[in-house]
């Protein structure tokens, strides 16, 4: 975030992904946490080792952090093995010693600054970036609006200006359509499902929906 208080304005950079190495390992022996060790990427990915009383982690025993190389790591394998007989090893987490982190921050960061460099049209106010997914991407077959964005909503948070950018895609797959699934699936080699004719009120689409509905969830964020 990046935070101008004498203007009244803040500037977020997000990046959301899946891609962790959250690992651990229960070890007897020195050789078997190097053997960790080198599996997840240490020294680059730091690592912690952990007390261990009745299979468990006891970080109240012992909790050794910043091990920088292998020497470091011996020490403080061969410390909690002597005081426990086992020692958990996992990857440290904390965004200085982990280079899948590093690389999400990196991106957040990229983010950020494209935030900044987006002025609005109207006020010129940094920030006019997405702020929300509109949902309503129709099916193609029978026009069903589905759960999944049809658009981004960008929108000036000083002067409130807003538009709609369309998504890349212009229509949902079957899988999405709370209608048409699960009578129709992808790839499927039957004939076409015959479109449902909708019923109007108050000027929206009404459909029955199907018994075996499959919701679909999305999660968006800024791009």
């Amino acid at each position: 975030m990046l935070a101008d208080r004498a203007q009244g304005l803040e500037l977020i950079g997000q990046h959301a992904t899946l891609d962790t190495n959250f690992s651990n390992a229960l070890v007897g022996d020195v050789e078997s946490g190097f053997a960790f060790a080198a599996g997840i990427g240490f020294p680059a990915q730091g690592v912690i080792v952990i007390g261990c009383h009745d299979g468990s982690p006891a970080p109240d025993v012992a909790l050794i952090k910043d091990i920088a190389t292998p020497d470091q790591l011996r020490a403080a394998l061969t410390k909690v093995l002597g005081a426990c007989g086992f020692a958990f090893v996992e990857t440290d987490m904390r965004a200085h010693r982990n280079p899948h982190r590093m690389r999400a921050t990196k991106r957040a960061t990229i983010d950020l600054i494209k935030c900044a460099r987006s002025a609005c049209p109207i006020c010129d106010r940094p920030g006019f970036v997405a702020t929300q997914k509109l949902p309503g991407l129709p099916w193609v077959r029978c026009a069903t609006l589905t759960s999944l964005p049809r658009a981004d909503l960008i929108r000036c948070v000083g002067c409130a200006h807003q538009i709609e950018r369309p998504v890349a895609v212009t229509h949902a797959d079957a899988a999405q359509c709370d209608v048409c699934n699960p009578e129709y699936s992808p790839g499927s080699l039957g004939p076409p499902v015959p479109k449902h004719v909708p019923s109007r009120s108050n000027g929206s689409l009404n459909h029955s929906l199907s018994r075996n509905r499959l919701d679909a969830s999305f999660a968006g964020f800024r791009s």
